[in-house]
């Protein structure tokens, strides 16, 4: 199993959520959100991290290339 991680500032989080609709996360809850968020360590090699403060359509080619080039575990 892999993880992304999308890396995003919490200000650029936070400007994406404002511009949401109808959606239950507020962006008054992104702060609580980035103070419990644990980033992966350097140890933690199940986890690619992705800039997710690009466009989207990037940062979903970025996700695919990563996990088409990571070397299988076995």
């Amino acid at each position: 199993m892999t993880f992304v991680f999308l890396d995003v500032s919490p200000g650029i989080a936070g400007e994406r959520v404002a511009e949401r609709r109808g959606h239950f996360m507020k962006a008054e809850m992104v702060a609580g959100q980035f103070a419990t968020l644990e980033r992966p360590g350097p140890d933690e090699h199940d986890v690619i991290t992705v800039d997710a403060e690009r466009p989207v359509d990037g940062v979903v080619d970025d996700v695919v290339g990563a996990t088409l080039t990571r070397p299988a575990e076995s």
